[in-house]
């Protein structure tokens, strides 16, 4: 079984609130599978690819830096090009 995890899970960012608390509450659940599962011979992992550039990430680069203070951070890295690609992760 394979968890893709979210930077998100471990760092707040202000604005995101429900975000950020759903993936911390996926990392626990992939955390207690391992844990379970182990007995059973079946393998749990998770991957954090980094920050991809997908159709959310355009969306994040369009909110109101009111409500989304780390905006500025967000369109440097697509500017800067350290965005990956989502065929790069896959």
């Amino acid at each position: 079984v394979l968890h893709i995890s979210s930077g998100a899970s471990q760092k707040p960012y202000r604005g995101w609130g429900p975000y950020c608390t759903s993936k911390a509450g996926l990392n626990m659940i992939y955390r207690v599978l391992r844990e379970e599962l182990q007995p059973y011979n079946i393998h749990v992992g998770s991957v954090r690819p980094g920050v991809v550039d997908t159709p959310m990430q355009d969306q994040v680069r369009t909110c109101d830096s009111k409500y989304f203070p780390d905006l500025p951070r967000f369109q440097t890295l697509k500017e800067d090009g350290k965005l990956e690609s989502p065929e790069k992760v896959a």
